[in-house]
């Protein structure tokens, strides 16, 4: 989980785009409970920079606990 973080921040950073509330949120739960994050469900606008940071983190950290990714109205 903490190399996803650490790569998702630094996606944002690179593409100059907002961190999205939905994974900051569940960023906090997960690592407050040091549990692994097995679904990120978005319904936020994050646009293809937003997704392409998230995808790109995700591949980054080769983080294989994920069984659940939806993007709703995530203008993509």
């Amino acid at each position: 989980m903490p190399n996803f973080l650490k790569a998702y921040r630094r996606n944002v950073q690179v593409l100059g785009i907002e961190y999205s509330k939905r994974i900051k949120l569940l960023s906090e739960a997960f690592e407050s409970e040091q549990e692994l994050m097995n679904n990120i469900h978005l319904w936020d606008p994050i646009g293809w920079q937003g997704c392409r940071a998230l995808i790109d983190a995700l591949i980054t950290a080769k983080y294989p606990h994920l069984c659940s990714l939806r993007l709703w109205k995530a203008q993509i």
